[in-house]
């Protein structure tokens, strides 16, 4: 199922959480986010027009603007499980409903929801979109420098 179209960039209950943490650190390179950050779509706004929950991290200005439309490549993604993963945590822990309904509802193969295993199938789920996304579209692969 596709994501629903989002009209625009919309990151401030994300931000306001992150900002929240105690040790924030860049979800693609796990440097510490003391001096500020910025929230990235993994999948691109622009090309997927989605705010999900599951779709937004924070990440050091710099490392977003490297990163900027390009899709995230598999190893990169594969390198930060732990940490996207914890930042779904910490955003399921602030907004269980809307989370848990975005996750159902926008990640292909991601079907039904169980309470104890949810975060597996949820990241092969968002390997699947980045990876289909890659193909279908051609779009470029980006990785942390």
């Amino acid at each position: 199922m596709l994501a629903r179209q989002a009209e625009g960039r919309d990151v401030g209950f994300a931000r306001e959480v992150y900002s929240k943490q105690a040790d924030l650190r860049c979800v693609w390179t796990g440097v510490s986010l003391e001096k500020g950050f910025v929230v990235d779509h993994a999948i691109p706004f622009s090309v997927w027009r989605s705010n999900d929950l599951w779709n937004v991290f924070p990440a050091a200005t710099k490392v977003n603007s490297s990163k900027s439309d390009k899709l995230v490549s598999k190893r990169a993604l594969l390198l930060s499980r732990d940490r996207i993963i914890h930042y779904w945590e910490t955003l399921k822990q602030e907004a269980e409903n809307r989370f848990v309904m975005e996750l159902g509802r926008s990640l292909v193969g991601f079907s039904g929801y169980d309470q104890g295993n949810w975060q597996g199938p949820a990241f092969a789920g968002l390997i699947r979109n980045v990876e289909t996304l890659a193909l279908q579209r051609g779009l470029v692969r980006w990785e942390p420098s």
